[in-house]
């Protein structure tokens, strides 16, 4: 996914500079945010709270606690940042 990533993006104009750090940035979210995403997931099917899906119009830049249409609360997966 690398080799493709500075592939494409540098066939885009992108520095190699720019490339490398943009590259670090996603290879630490996938060592930490998706994880911690399916554990926060995980955790509360666990408990039985319900998990929202992503809303372009709800999902703030953090998981947030919504009420849902039936008054049973959840939780609301982020939109990330």
């Amino acid at each position: 996914m690398e080799g493709w990533f500075e592939r494409e993006a540098g066939a885009r104009g992108y520095a190699p500079a720019v490339l490398e750090e943009v590259w670090e940035i996603i290879k630490g979210f996938g060592a930490y945010g998706f994880c911690r995403a399916h554990d926060l997931v995980s955790d509360a099917r666990r408990h039985g709270v319900p998990v929202l899906q992503v809303d372009v119009n709800r999902s703030a830049a953090d998981h947030r606690i919504e009420q849902t249409r039936a008054g049973v609360w959840g939780v609301r997966h982020s939109r990330g940042t």
